[in-house]
């Protein structure tokens, strides 16, 4: 027993021994490296991530998890690019990637989801490109067709175009749905409304079914500026003459005359507002008459000084209404010599002038937008007055020679002439918001933005009208 217990003894010190001798090292690990992410297209309901990698220190393989608001949405992503769906176009989000080894240590990145801002559809006038879709970030997703001249109409994510015919479009991808032939080069005006597409070409308004581009009905009718809709009347001026046309069939209602060429109407709460020049010649006058919605029985007449443009500059002489006022903007009394404009208030009840101001721009290339904080114009420069008073609260002067479009917070207009950059500023302050969005190609036309399933278009769009 001694003599086994000795021998355990002598083997616990050798192993004592060769542990001081050669002491075990410990395994250490570090943590994958940094890494960095590339926030790509933002779409409605998607977002696309993009990060490098991240480099383990030890070589082991990575893998990757995507968190989102504090939940883990995805593990063990092989790859290093990623599509985020099902988001909500007017949210934000928070999340992070995170990077682990095989071991379990890992490293993160954050990154932020701001609200989807839209698509952007831009037509190119004389220029034979066609209509585009451009992201919010100015990339080209699309083009169709030749010559797009005329604003588009949109209808859920349905795009209708009238260029060298008149185009059915989906929204995100450009596809065709169908075509007519009804349109040859011309500067059609396009409408949508109770599921049918209201086109002026040729000499003639037609009807075409949305679902089919199928013609409804044509008739023999010019028209000198865009048209407009309210309930089941679709209001076409020709000259002297504002026509009342029946949406279902077609067929005349009403003509109303005036001493002079007429603008586009606009109709709210049974009444319709259109401008008038006082004569053909310009004299410094004109007219704006109140009429009963669905007869066309002249409620009032309102003369002011300036004259109104109707051909030239069809959304000169477009009543904006808001409350119980009418907005718009004429030339000076001078008609389209001077460096200054008129923009008027009027009572929608009566015709009285509320308030007169005079601005300075030289071209007059936007009609008007009108929201609760004030009313918005472009041309020589890009301002904003207050609805109540006509005191300019911020002005930018520029090159803004295209329409203006406002989304809420946003104002989008175009600067330039034979290559446009469009140009994004804040509707409350004026400031510019990021950089210009620009293309290689030349813009002739004033952008549509679409935005959380709702279509913003330029004060010369009948669709704002549609009700």
């Amino acid at each position: 027993m001694k003599k086994f217990l000795f021998i355990q003894a002598i083997i616990a010190l050798l192993l004592v021994s060769c542990s001081k001798q050669n002491p075990l090292s410990p395994e250490y690990n570090n943590p994958p490296q940094k890494f960095t992410i590339t926030m790509l297209e933002r779409e409605a309901d998607t977002q696309e991530l993009e990060w490098t990698e991240a480099v383990d220190p030890e070589g082991d393989a990575v893998s990757y998890s995507i968190e989102l608001d504090g939940k883990i949405l995805f593990k063990n992503l092989p790859n290093r690019k990623y599509i985020l769906t099902s988001l909500l176009p007017d949210k934000t989000y928070t999340g992070r990637i995170i990077a682990s080894d095989k071991k379990g240590l890992s490293v993160s990145q954050s990154f932020n989801i701001e609200v989807y801002q839209g698509q952007i559809l831009m037509g190119t006038g004389y220029y034979s490109l066609g209509l585009m879709g451009l992201t919010n970030t100015g990339t080209i997703s699309w083009r169709v067709g030749e010559y797009a001249r005329s604003v588009p109409a949109v209808s859920g994510d349905v795009i209708f175009s009238g260029q060298e015919k008149v185009y059915a479009i989906k929204a995100k991808t450009g596809d065709v749905l169908w075509t007519n032939d009804l349109v040859q080069k011309e500067n059609a005006a396009v409408l949508y409304a109770q599921n049918k597409v209201f086109i002026t070409s040729e000499k003639k308004i037609s009807a075409l079914s949305a679902a089919t581009g199928a013609t409804l009905w044509s008739i023999p009718l010019q028209t000198t500026v865009n048209p407009s809709i309210s309930k089941n009347i679709l209001y076409i001026s020709y000259r002297e003459h504002l026509y009342a046309i029946d949406v279902n069939t077609g067929a005349i209602k009403w003509d109303f005359i005036a001493p002079a060429s007429l603008g586009m109407a606009v109709a709210k709460d049974g009444t319709l507002y259109v401008l008038s020049a006082a004569y053909y010649q310009i004299d410094g006058e004109g007219y704006m008459y109140a009429l009963d919605a669905n007869t066309g029985t002249l409620k009032w007449r309102s003369k002011f000084s300036g004259q109104i443009s109707l051909t030239t500059a069809p959304f000169v002489g477009s009543p904006v209404l808001y409350g119980n006022k009418v907005y718009f903007v004429s030339h000076n009394d001078k008609g389209y010599d001077g460096q200054f404009r008129y923009v008027y208030a009027m009572d929608a009840a009566t015709g009285t002038v509320v308030w007169k101001k005079t601005v300075a721009l030289v071209v007059p290339a936007s009609g008007l937008i009108v929201d609760e904080s004030g009313i918005y114009l472009s041309a020589s420069s890009l301002m904003k007055l207050d609805r109540v008073t006509g005191n300019v609260i911020w002005s930018i002067e520029g090159n803004f020679m295209n329409e203006l479009v406002l989304t809420g917070d946003k104002i989008y207009v175009s600067t330039g002439s034979a290559s446009l950059s469009l140009n994004v500023f804040d509707a409350g302050t004026g400031n510019r918001i990021g950089n210009q969005i620009r293309s290689t190609f030349p813009y002739g036309g004033s952008p549509v933005v679409l935005k959380s399933g709702k279509a913003y278009y330029p004060p010369s769009s009948g669709m704002n009208t549609v009700n």
